[in-house]
């Protein structure tokens, strides 16, 4: 198995939210009740716009991210 961590690139973004909402109600045990339109534009407008975002790829596979701010 490969692990590679890649800065975000915009074009991840349907992928991306897609598996942070799935891995969130695995984890949680609930379906989110938010569009996923809703959460796609939340990810660009709040999550990129004030965080660098780091992608988790394990074998070419999207399997997690990061989001931090210096603050």
């Amino acid at each position: 198995m490969t692990l590679a961590l890649e800065p975000f690139a915009p074009g991840r973004t349907d992928e991306l939210v897609r598996m942070w909402r799935e891995s969130f109600e695995a984890g949680v045990g609930i379906v989110d009740p938010h569009p996923i339109a809703e959460q796609i534009l939340y990810f660009e407008e709040k999550v990129v716009a004030s965080n660098t975002v780091i992608v988790a790829m394990l074998d070419g596979t999207l399997a997690g991210f990061v989001a931090a701010n210096p603050a």
